[in-house]
């Protein structure tokens, strides 16, 4: 009787501790560094998703959305996100997704980038400046005008949370990339359904 109460001790360890550390799956939206909520519903989802149950899939990543990861930008579940709407069949959610996604990258490896000035913004509502085009996002000198580039600019682009992440990329590494290649899956699925 011990025995089994042994084993089964140390199967639910095991089983409980899968999670935590985000290392019981290997996807490049996991923060390696950190054992927090977020690698764990990434995962929980990944199981989901290969279980073909993508409704749960979807939910738990959108919940993986609101959790906070330590100085940096929550926008790596996007790719992710569009390729499960667009396998689910939600042709219009699977858009927005792949449209943020998109955005998030360009910020991410420098293609487009924050305009915020913060000794200017330091203490004025940044929503009104947004809104009155102040501050935003730019491709080269131009702002970017879409849908979800409010939504980005307020996930990305405070507190430089994104300067660490830009690299010198080759354009032979940023398509290796593991986040770009899983942006380029998202993208082909969203646009063959």
């Amino acid at each position: 009787m011990r025995i089994i109460i042994v084993v089964w001790g140390v199967w639910v360890s095991l089983v409980s501790h899968a999670y935590e550390g985000g290392s019981s799956c290997d996807l490049p939206e996991i923060i390696k560094y950190q054992s927090n909520q977020y690698n764990h519903l990434v995962c929980k989802a990944n199981d989901f998703h290969k279980q073909g149950r993508f409704s749960e899939a979807i939910l738990t990543l959108e919940n993986a959305l609101d959790e906070e990861i330590f100085e940096e930008p929550n926008v790596l579940l996007f790719s992710r996100l569009a390729l499960l709407h667009a396998e689910y069949g939600d042709k219009k959610k699977s858009k927005t997704y792949l449209l943020k996604a998109k955005l998030s990258l360009e910020i991410l490896y420098g293609i487009s980038r924050c305009d915020l000035d913060y000794e200017f913004t330091e203490n004025i509502q940044m929503d009104n400046l947004y809104d009155q085009e102040v501050i935003g996002i730019l491709r080269g000198k131009k702002r970017i005008e879409s849908s979800v580039a409010k939504e980005i600019f307020f996930r990305m682009c405070q507190e430089n949370m994104v300067d660490f992440y830009q690299q010198n990329f080759d354009l032979n590494g940023l398509l290796d990339d593991p986040l770009v290649t899983l942006y380029l899956k998202a993208r082909e699925t969203v646009l063959s359904k």
